[in-house]
């Protein structure tokens, strides 16, 4: 049945008050409930980038779960199994003998490292402060996330006191801040202690006025592993407030506000625990003659200075945009998924909220981009160890940085290329005998680079350094920094290439890999083939190895192009003659598909939630509609056949598809495939699963990428305007989008009608050439003009587009 739409729009009105964006509406802005959250899934996100935090919003106890980037549950590791160097050239002869289980074995019992997995990431602590607010006993009770300002909210009357809570992470004072107030002097009474269940090795508390601290210190428990220190140092306002202690926590009585600055700091970044307890003392005394409101302003003002580059209008709920979240989505699942356009909206807000809070970049100390987790894992044992997956997972979390205009969000991402780099050349040496740097499909904190998990569907796969490295020419193509091209990437795409140029052999006139898989599928061997029927996964160059391969020569010469190298210059030379013999996507002569492996296999899972081999269709550019039209309609029925054997069944999956439909110019499919991620791929507090309840942040971030390349591409040197926009008669037929970026500098307005452009504005921020395409529109004008052919634009010149 479909809920009362005023459902407690009195708690609405009051959490209303307190936005602090001004946004055209709160249903495309605002996560809401009318409830504390009974679980982690229902708690809602803060974070600085570094630091991260769960709150949920209790009222006889709140409740935050903490998180720092670099506790993880132990240090480096060794895990390079000695067999792999003698064993890698007797399992390539295999593969070339057709001997593909025997391959598949050998590759498990010597090239899979010991022990098989990484390290895997580790919650910091829990902040408990004890209210004794009964929730039966309560009014008006309202909990929000303002997605473009930037904080978690909390407003509700107890006994004639309406009590307010403000939760955010300050990425200008590095540290999360908690405000508990009271619109009644002398009204705010807690006991706050700080928790954490294993390897704790100090826990105490420090009491004065106006500031008392409770000190934390644990490790992962290894003797090489990660120790830190945590520490909250309330500040207590209220010249009648009393507290006292029980030794590990701090009870306040009769304040008229609290406020909670917390901050951790590990090993990973310091040597030893006088140097990270000074720097953490350091960032919470910076706080201490600071008013709370000049912290706030000073956190949300550089909040909103990313958050408001972008904006997204896909038109109004109306009154069921105002329904508290849990009811908008019980609507949206069970009755229709139509009528609340306002909701993909707010997913795309939450897309770009979540990676301004779980990717920051620091100065002076490594940064770590989001994990699977982000900030936010509760778990001691979280799924697939909370890792960094390089075969999509953590990739895909940067998809909307240069897009969305969050730029700075990306350099994490780069820092941990970094990370790899001396442990990829290692595992390059050992186990390949070649130079350069590779890792394999999973990586931790340390930068491992051996295989992970001791599986033939996803361990043996030598690409992952590849597609990282991919991730700095983008970030070029948007910003047009020549001197980071030069200093930066091109180093670190000539390095990962240099392994390849070693590792790659010829195979049927061709540069191929092997032993490799197409993450993370299997296929079933031919009856001309020795071993048949078996089932079996690794093999002799897939389908997105080459299409990988591709990609990573081509931007060596692009940038090569960009850089005005001499076309004589041996990397140069070396990568164009590699580029030419890489075998590009082939089509299935029996499905009319994108091919997955070498041969024609028949897949093991023709639903399975990769679909690697369109990696050249997105992010890849070697297949599209504009350049390969052909390949393009078999990538189409390449996702038809996933889709209708059930696929795209984790979130990720999910919102990768919404990117491929986009690109194949299939606005109505992409939007269907958002619609679906809504309604079965997302946790009652929006957070993507994989499936429910396992979070993984990537679906959120493919989820806003997806939105963003139905609306704008740019990756076929043209900037394209509304490329796959739904028609109007399934959706969004009127909207507005502001500030999202194209490939070579442009800053991108549009506005549209009845399904087609009403107008753009693009702004060159490089004075490149500007190419532009709009949807599938014959004719449009520019500045007035009918447009012809490619402009030449100059630093700061705006272009007026119109039908």
């Amino acid at each position: 049945m479909i809920l009362p739409i005023f459902l407690g729009l009195a708690a609405l009105s009051a959490a209303a008050e307190l936005l602090s964006s001004a946004t055209p509406s709160i249903g495309s802005t605002t996560i809401w409930y009318t409830a504390p959250a009974p679980e982690w899934n229902l708690a809602l996100p803060i974070g600085t980038g570094r630091l991260g935090g769960m709150v949920y919003g209790g009222t006889l106890s709140e409740r935050v779960q903490m998180n720092e980037d670099s506790i993880w549950n132990g240090g480096f590791q060794d895990r390079l199994n000695p067999r792999a160097a003698t064993s890698f050239p007797t399992i390539r002869g295999l593969l070339r003998n057709e001997s593909l289980t025997a391959a598949g074995s050998a590759v498990l019992r010597d090239m899979t490292g010991n022990p098989t997995s990484p390290r895997a990431y580790h919650p910091m602590a829990e902040l408990f402060a004890d209210f004794g607010h009964p929730e039966d006993q309560l009014s008006n009770y309202s909990r929000w996330l303002d997605t473009r300002g930037g904080y978690v909210g909390s407003q509700y009357s107890h006994n004639g006191v309406q009590y307010t809570r403000t939760s955010f992470g300050s990425f200008p004072a590095s540290v999360l801040v908690l405000r508990f107030e009271a619109d009644k002097e002398q009204s705010v009474t807690t006991n706050i202690t700080l928790f954490r269940e294993f390897n704790v090795s100090f826990h105490g508390a420090n009491l004065s006025l106006p500031d008392s601290y409770i000190t934390l210190r644990a490790g992962s428990g290894q003797q090489d592993g990660i120790n830190f220190t945590a520490k909250a140092r309330i500040n207590i306002a209220g010249q009648q407030a009393n507290l006292s202690t029980n030794g590990t926590s701090v009870e306040i009585r009769n304040a008229d506000a609290i406020t909670i600055f917390v901050d951790a700091e590990t090993s990973y970044r310091y040597s030893t625990e006088e140097e990270w307890e000074a720097e953490l003392d350091r960032k919470l005394t910076a706080t201490a003659d600071v008013p709370f409101e000049t912290i706030k302003k000073d956190a949300l003002d550089d909040f909103t200075s990313l958050s408001d580059r972008t904006s997204l209008d896909f038109g109004s709920s109306g009154d069921v945009g105002k329904l508290p979240t849990l009811d908008r989505l019980h609507r949206y699942r069970n009755v229709t998924m139509n009528g609340d356009p306002e909701l993909a909206t707010l997913l795309f807000n939450l897309g770009r909220y979540m990676l301004i809070t779980s990717s920051r970049s620091e100065d002076g100390i490594t940064n770590l981009p989001a994990n699977l987790q982000g900030v936010w894992s509760p778990s001691y044992n979280p799924p697939w160890g909370g890792k960094y997956t390089t075969n999509i997972n953590v990739e895909m979390n940067y998809w909307p940085a240069e897009i969305t205009n969050l730029a700075e969000t990306h350099l994490p991402l780069f820092d941990l290329i970094e990370i790899t780099r001396s442990h990829g050349r290692d595992v390059a040496k050992r186990m390949y005998n070649c130079s350069g740097f590779m890792i394999h499909h999973n990586t931790d904190v340390w930068g491992d680079g051996v295989p992970t998990e001791n599986g033939t569907q996803w361990s043996m796969w030598p690409m992952g350094a590849s597609w990282l490295s991919l991730h700095l020419m983008e970030h070029y193509r948007f910003n047009g920094d020549k001197e980071w091209l030069e200093s930066t990437a091109l180093p670190i795409l000539n390095e990962v290439a240099e392994f390849y140029y070693c590792y790659l052999f010829d195979y049927k006139g061709y540069y191929s890999t092997g032993p490799s898989i197409s993450p993370e599928n299997s296929f079933k061997l031919m009856p001309n083939q020795s071993e048949y029927p078996n089932t079996e996964s690794i093999d002799i160059a897939p389908t997105m190895d080459n299409e990988l391969l591709f990609e990573l020569f081509s931007a060596i010469v692009e940038a090569a192009q960009e850089l005005e190298l001499s076309e004589t210059d041996p990397a140069i030379l070396k990568a164009s003659q590699y580029l030419a013999k890489i075998k590009r996507p082939q089509i299935s002569p029996t499905l009319g598909t994108i091919m997955e492996w070498r041969l024609d296999y028949e897949e093991k899972a023709p639903g399975h939630r990769h679909v690697s081999h369109l990696f050249g269709l997105h992010p890849g550019r070697s297949i599209s509609m504009a350049e390969t039209p052909e390949l393009a309609t078999a990538a189409n029925a390449t996702l038809n056949r996933r889709l209708s054997n059930g696929g795209a069944g984790t979130g990720w999956s999910r919102a990768w598809t919404i990117n491929w439909f986009a690109r194949l110019w299939q606005g109505d499919a992409a939007w269907e495939n958002a619609q679906m991620f809504l309604n079965v791929s997302t946790n009652d507090n929006l957070f993507g699963n994989n499936p429910y309840p396992t979070y993984q942040c990537d679906g959120n971030f493919g989820f806003t990428a997806g939105i963003a390349e139905m609306l704008l591409q740019s990756h076929n040197s043209e900037v394209h305007l509304l490329p796959a926009l739904p028609s109007p008669e399934v959706a969004i037929a009127n909207g507005t989008v502001k500030g999202l970026v194209a490939r070579g500098g442009f800053v991108v307005d549009i506005a549209w009608e009845a399904g087609r452009l009403k107008d753009a504005t693009v702004v060159s921020k490089l004075g490149r050439p500007l190419t532009l395409k709009v949807g599938n529109e014959a004719t449009f004008e520019v500045n007035g003009t009918d447009y012809a052919d490619t402009l030449q634009t100059q630093e700061g010149e705006s272009f007026q587009v119109t039908l």
